[in-house]
């Protein structure tokens, strides 16, 4: 019989409207993605109500429990003047969704420049990070926005929460600048586009926020596009890469690049230097071009 069909529905407006990912937290489908829409539907305690740009993101809670419009427990926009493009997205233990990707908008809404770790966008497409609360009140909902990057492109495609509550993105990044926090593994680039680490706490303020950054990768372009953590706290991240000198370790099932563009998969742990950074590190593909684009565990 397989898996049956429990459930279906549209979700969107009148414009173009694209999921980007979800998860699932608090007995609830979490979703994240970019909208076009004037008319996105909202619900709950929305704390952006009004389309702001050319494309915002939005995040929504939908209970499959219920019925009709009561599903929507709460939806919201959020974004700048110009285009946001939400990538991934993580639930905390308090049922707070953090939503990740990248802009080139100036400016983002719920930013507090007092307390942000990054108060703009520093280069023509940054990363931001942003969490949000639906039991708050409106103006209380987002409680935690940051800009992540250096002076060129930086694109966050993945994010995660420990039980801590501490905040671990990674992405790409073509900037020399990137901000690099604690005993990075990495202090500098290896190439024009490389992955990285940073570990972030969203209850801090300002520069405390930034707990740990690095790059990663090797001589060639390095694509995160997707992370996950374990229970040990350590991160475990997947995408593509041109590189033939990634830190491979002893037991890996593929040790080299077979293709143009091979999958990896890593395990990293930023509360170690040095090469206790990297637990695990593999290659994974054949002769042509191979690209992972999730990661879950089980």
């Amino acid at each position: 019989n397989g898996w049956p069909l429990t459930h279906y529905t549209f979700l969107g407006g009148t414009g173009n409207d694209e999921i980007t990912a979800m998860t699932y937290g608090s007995n609830r489908v979490v979703m994240t993605g970019n909208t076009t829409s004037v008319d996105f539907p909202m619900g709950g305690y929305a704390s952006q109500t009004a389309i702001t740009g050319e494309t915002d993101v939005f995040v929504a809670y939908y209970d499959v429990n219920e019925s009709g419009i009561d599903c929507l427990t709460f939806s919201t926009y959020f974004g700048g003047p110009l285009t946001e493009n939400a990538q991934a997205v993580a639930i905390d233990a308090q049922g707070r969704a953090i939503i990740a990707g990248y802009t080139n908008s100036g400016e983002l809404t719920g930013l507090n420049t007092s307390i942000a770790l990054q108060q703009s966008n520093r280069g023509g497409l940054d990363g931001f990070i942003v969490r949000f609360d639906p039991s708050q009140q409106p103006d209380s909902v987002v409680n935690f926005v940051t800009f992540l990057g250096g002076t060129s492109t930086d694109l966050i495609t993945g994010v995660s929460v420990d039980a801590a509550g501490k905040i671990y993105v990674t992405g790409t990044t073509m900037s020399w600048d990137f901000p690099i926090a604690g005993a990075a593994y990495q202090p500098g680039m290896n190439s024009y586009g490389e992955l990285f680490v940073t570990k972030l706490d969203p209850d801090a303020t300002a520069f405390d926020v930034l707990l740990y950054s690095t790059y990663f990768g090797g001589s060639d372009l390095d694509s995160a596009q997707a992370s996950v953590i374990d229970a040990q706290g350590r991160l475990w991240i997947t995408g593509y890469t041109a590189s033939q000198d990634l830190p491979v370790t002893f037991g890996a099932p593929q040790l080299s690049n077979t293709g143009g563009f091979d999958a990896f998969l890593v395990r990293l742990d930023p509360s170690k230097s040095g090469a206790g950074f990297v637990s695990y590190c593999t290659y994974l593909g054949g002769s042509k071009t191979d690209v992972a684009y999730g990661l879950a565990l089980d």
